[in-house]
């Protein structure tokens, strides 16, 4: 599951992986290590301090995208 920051839209999950789209996620965790092997265009911003301070780098503009990879 990718939240995507005000302004931004993404028609599926397939658009995020490109050049100049940043993804928010919380250092070190299950998403940073998952996201940052998986996307090749797209910057991963690894934010410190968990998930309040991504999505708060998505209201500030550090970050494009929340990522949070999700598994069937």
């Amino acid at each position: 599951m990718y939240i995507a920051a005000p302004g931004k839209e993404f028609a599926d999950a397939s658009q995020i992986d490109r050049a100049g789209v940043k993804v928010g996620v919380s250092r070190g965790g299950g998403s940073d290590q998952i996201l940052s092997r998986a996307l090749k265009s797209a910057l991963v911003v690894r934010v410190q301090g968990g998930v309040p301070n991504a999505v708060e780098a998505l209201r500030t503009g550090e970050g494009g995208v929340g990522g949070q990879p999700c598994h069937p």
